[in-house]
């Protein structure tokens, strides 16, 4: 593995397969729940709708705005990485800092 994540492009591709895969569950997931949404009272399949859809929205975001610095009980292993992993795939993806 290169020490950049733009030199690497088996790294690329995980990411980017990642994104993608997360994405569409995110996804689904909100598609179900509008479906549910329409339905008086709500099922409780709503709830897991929306739960999957912020989780995998979550890792949506964590993979494009990763965090910059170790938690207090965690390791420093991968930061380097991650600082610039964000930035190139926000980069390559063309999304823009506001829409965090």
């Amino acid at each position: 593995m290169s020490n950049h994540i733009s030199d690497d492009p088996w790294a690329q591709r995980v990411y980017l397969t990642w994104l993608a895969r997360d994405t569409r569950y995110a996804l689904a997931a909100l598609d179900a729940l509008i479906g549910f949404a329409q339905t008086t009272p709500a099922p409780p399949a709503a709830w897991v709708c929306f739960e999957d859809f912020l989780s995998f929205l979550g890792k949506v975001s964590r993979t494009l705005w990763p965090a910059t610095r170790k938690s207090p009980k965690g390791s420093d292993e991968g930061l380097e990485w991650r600082a610039k992993r964000g930035p190139f795939l926000r980069r390559i993806l063309e999304v823009e800092d506001s829409s965090r």
